[in-house]
């Protein structure tokens, strides 16, 4: 896996410096990286999201659980500052935009990147029905505490990620999605949400 990313790393870094001399001739390659762009309504090159079919993916050269000196090392132009920021768990988390996707720190790791679609094709502009017709049931499913629904999906056991959507109620319309490298939170939740559901129904036998 390290020498497939140095591999990868080498490409994007490749892949860069080729984008910034296109860019220096716009008379002759009318090309731009529109920097700010809606991540709903991404630019042709970026974000970059490859899948090497072990299960893993790789946005802009970068994946779920590198520090953060392994992402500035591969990065190009990485961002020096982050936002700091509450995810709809309740964690702190450090986010940074680059090359129009967001990459979310807990610590020094990298734990969430949110992106416009997945290698297969689900996007901000699909449904949860199509997100489940996709990646199967999802393993949790819940309201946050800041009033929106989200749902997790498997993305890949192996490495402990999952797929989480943002979704509206009324429409399953998705309107966010990230990769998390936390699977094994979204399962035990389930998990507990299921005993303290079944509490509550003996419970109610018995009143």
């Amino acid at each position: 896996m390290q020498q497939l990313l140095t591999i990868i790393a080498g490409l994007m870094t490749a892949f860069g410096l080729l984008i910034n001399l296109v860019s220096t001739v716009p008379a002759l390659f009318p090309l731009r990286e529109t920097v700010h762009a809606p991540l709903a309504t991404p630019s042709p090159l970026w974000p970059m999201i490859v899948a090497p079919g072990d299960g893993s993916v790789i946005v802009n050269g970068l994946t779920l659980n590198l520090s953060m000196a392994q992402a500035r090392a591969i990065a190009l132009n990485f961002p020096i500052e982050g936002e700091r920021i509450l995810d709809e768990t309740g964690r702190v988390l450090t986010r940074f935009e680059y090359r129009q996707a967001y990459y979310y720190f807990d610590g020094d790791v990298l734990c969430r990147i949110r992106l416009p679609r997945t290698p297969e094709g689900i996007s901000t502009e699909s449904t949860f029905v199509e997100a489940t017709n996709t990646y199967g049931s999802p393993v949790h499913a819940y309201k946050s505490g800041n009033g929106r629904y989200y749902a997790a999906f498997t993305a890949a056991s192996i490495y402990n990620t999952a797929w989480i959507v943002e979704f509206d109620y009324s429409s399953g319309a998705i309107t966010s999605l990230w990769q998390a490298n936390n699977l094994n939170d979204y399962l035990d939740d389930a998990a507990k949400a299921k005993q303290a559901k079944a509490i509550e129904q003996a419970l109610h036998l018995h009143r």
